[in-house]
């Protein structure tokens, strides 16, 4: 009785392990976002297979985050995007706030510096939110550095 006890409880628990560390993917409608980032970190000189992210709209903190990422054991990092404020965006725009959310669930950077009051951040992971146009321009840079790490 005992054997079989403890042969159940090894087979669950290694059932739980594979389903968690198994491949987690739930990308929706941002999967053409994953793609691009993964094309970009190619670009940038990076070979990037992301294997383990769920992207979905639910809730972000703080509330007036565009989006938020969470990184749980044994659970796929997790990017959660705040319906409201996402629709508000120009599409041009969304990019920068998803390659930034997946800067921290993927690349698990953390937010740089702030930058001194007038200045550009030099970082897509600043804390401070970089004007899309800013963005726009200067693109190739803030990937290099977002990649070159």
């Amino acid at each position: 009785m005992m054997v079989w006890y403890r042969s159940f409880i090894l087979f669950f628990l290694a059932g739980f392990v594979v389903a968690c560390v198994g491949p987690s993917l739930k990308f929706g409608e941002f999967g053409h976002f994953v793609k691009a980032f993964e094309q970009a970190a190619e670009e940038h000189g990076r070979d990037l297979h992301i294997r383990h992210l769920e992207i979905e709209y639910g809730l972000t903190i703080p509330e007036t985050a565009v989006a938020s990422c969470y990184i749980l054991p044994l659970v796929a990092p997790h990017i959660s995007i705040n319906r409201n404020l996402w629709q508000q965006i120009e599409p041009v725009c969304r990019e920068m706030y998803l390659f930034h959310e997946m800067g921290h669930c993927v690349l698990y950077r953390r937010h740089s510096k702030k930058p001194k009051p007038g200045e550009l951040a030099d970082s897509l992971m600043s804390w401070n939110t970089l004007p899309c146009d800013a963005y726009l321009k200067n693109r190739n840079t803030y990937l290099q550095e977002l990649f070159g790490q």
